[in-house]
């Protein structure tokens, strides 16, 4: 067994490295929310100023326009005024009277056209101005309306088309964060928390006569059970704890850390995560000791259907059950992982944490597992060739190869604490 040093400063600065996350990415949303915000407005000031008359000149020239004819056509009727009497006759002059008729008809033909063309200019000119009046009506109660809501009216055309979720986003599919023991770039929803429970064998479930009688393992002893909590805060962070037990080992881990994706695909190509915390080792008669863990993810989800990814995961305090005192505490590894989601509600799943400094023994760490989905719950059948589920014993390789593979379980249940707003 590997020996406990005293060092709980370590959880003191995991603890506000975290708070300083969650700082930073609330400044960068109250950013990123005002900026959108500007952007909105600036398009609904676009699309008034477009819709709107040009100028009351502009306006003023096409009533113009039907004044001047009215005035030229409205000219002509002197013509038939020639015919009228006058002082001297009194009476038209013999053979004027068809001429007077045919010109009084013209005029009135002329003024008909006249009046008619005018009304024409003016309703153009009162249905720009309904037309503006009505589309900067619209505009203002969407403003009214956003601003009454706290949200921000958008124009329909600048509605972004949500990107396909497939089998892994779905609404009530559980949002499951880990493959099997390691945890990809994904975050717990917003409000809601998740519960985990894993349960890992010591003996082989495969060595022979004693895999039966052991019940494959799962009621021989050294055991080991790990029960975490993981609470989403926002999006794209969320934070966590894990208790698991001892087992050939003597000393029980806690561990504390918090997550955030700075990068999604669903405006990037991939999705990427930042994980850190650290860990608390607690054994009866000796004293406590700390750690310091970190871990980044990369992935990306294809078809709707196949997650894949990659990361680096290290840890100041590694453990596993044949590491001693005199051997060296940090551990570093590289990750990968895969699960293949046919339809929403089956999984298979594959991961492997290689060593690539430190402490290491002689296999990498790898799993797999079936996993079944139901409405926000899902249960897994594991096989693995490590008991160690914590991100202390990840990174550490494994004395076991495939001839020592052991069975377990993980349960995952999705509770929404608080609706997101």
């Amino acid at each position: 067994m590997r020996g406990m040093k005293n060092r709980p400063l370590i959880v003191v600065l995991s603890l506000l490295l975290s708070m300083a996350m969650a700082a930073t990415g609330a400044a960068v949303e109250k950013r990123a929310k005002s900026a959108d915000d500007g952007e909105a407005t600036s398009g609904a000031s676009a699309a008034v100023e477009a819709d709107a008359p040009s100028t009351p000149e502009a306006a003023g020239a096409s009533g113009a326009s039907g004044e001047v004819e009215i005035q030229t056509e409205t000219a002509t009727p002197s013509v038939a005024d020639e015919s009228a009497p006058t002082p001297e006759t009194g009476t038209p002059a013999p053979g004027d009277e068809a001429a007077s008729a045919s010109a009084t008809s013209d005029a009135s033909a002329v003024g008909a056209s006249t009046e008619t063309a005018g009304d024409s200019a003016d309703a153009a000119v009162k249905a720009d101005a309904t037309v503006a009046k009505s589309t900067g009506a619209t505009v203002a109660d969407q403003k009214a309306d956003a601003k009454g809501q706290g949200k921000v009216a958008v124009a329909p055309e600048a509605i972004a088309v949500p990107v396909p979720v497939g089998n892994f986003m779905a609404k009530g599919v559980p949002r499951t964060d880990r493959i099997v023991n390691v945890l990809t770039a994904q975050t717990v929803r917003p409000g809601a928390m998740t519960l985990t429970v894993d349960h890992r064998a010591y003996k082989s479930f495969w060595s022979g006569e004693d895999a039966w009688f052991d019940y494959l393992g799962l009621d021989s002893g050294n055991l080991k059970i790990g029960i975490g909590l993981r609470v989403g805060l926002k999006e794209y962070m969320d934070v966590g704890f894990y208790r698991l037990s001892n087992g050939r080992d003597l000393f029980d881990v806690y561990e504390f850390d918090t997550k955030m994706r700075f990068l999604s695909q669903d405006y990037a190509f991939i999705n990427a995560s930042l994980r850190v915390g650290g860990t608390w080792f607690v054994q009866q008669n000796a004293p406590d000791a700390a750690g310091f863990l970190g871990q980044v993810n990369i992935d990306r989800r294809l078809f709707g259907t196949l997650l894949i990814g990659t990361g680096f995961a290290f840890h100041t305090d590694s453990s596993n059950d044949e590491k001693y005192y005199g051997d060296q505490d940090p551990s570093a590894a590289v990750l990968g992982y895969l699960e293949w989601r046919p339809i929403r509600r089956f999984s298979l799943n594959g991961e492997m944490a290689a060593a690539v400094a430190g402490y290491k023994s002689k296999y990498p760490n790898f799993a797999f597992s079936t996993r079944f989905l139901t409405h926000r719950h899902s249960f897994a059948l594991v096989v693995s060739n490590t008991q160690y589920m914590s991100a202390d014993g990840i990174v550490t390789n494994s004395w076991r190869g495939f001839g020592h593979m052991v069975f377990g379980f993980q349960i995952v249940r999705e509770f929404q604490l608080v609706n997101p707003r």
